[in-house]
């Protein structure tokens, strides 16, 4: 069993490649890239942290991403992860509003509103909180960045309604 995570996965050093912009008309701009992912800047990516998880065991991946996810609600800019018990955080630390799960036949994915901005150091507590997640859960998984908000596209919410 292991967890790994794929090369460029929000790695700083690693741009993202964009979307050719002028070939959609603004109609198939929404409904394909909702999120616009502009790359590795200073300090972060202008992009939603959304992390794909590759798996033969999607189910029990999703469940430990459910965990992963009220981890990062607690996640601020400076890469800290809060303690439960600690209500205000200073302002400037923010972080995500919320969080979602979801699964298709291939994969897990999870994602967090972050206002499109994704520190890095924010993108390196997420990828902490995975792996060890996925880690404890018994999960064999590679897991890479979602630049592509596309892809996914039919997944479903996790856990079933």
């Amino acid at each position: 069993m292991s967890v790994t995570l794929a090369p460029g996965c929000f790695d700083p050093a690693e741009a993202v490649d964009e979307p050719d912009w002028d070939a959609m008309d603004d109609e198939e701009y929404d409904a394909r890239f909702p999120v616009e992912a502009t790359g590795a800047g200073e300090g972060g990516w202008e992009a939603t942290p959304q992390f794909r998880v590759i798996t033969d065991t999607v189910e029990l991946a999703a469940d430990a991403l459910l965990i992963a996810a009220e981890r990062f609600m607690r996640v601020g800019d400076s890469g800290s992860e809060h303690a439960e018990s600690e209500e205000d955080w200073d302002e400037d630390d923010r972080g995500p509003s919320i969080t979602r799960v979801t699964i298709d036949e291939e994969a897990a994915y999870i994602s967090a509103d972050t206002d499109d901005w994704l520190s890095h150091r924010m993108a390196e507590t997420m990828k902490f909180i995975l792996v060890q997640e996925l880690t404890m859960a018994g999960v064999s998984a590679v897991i890479s960045a979602d630049y592509n908000p596309a892809r996914g596209v039919h997944a479903r919410p996790w856990p079933p309604k």
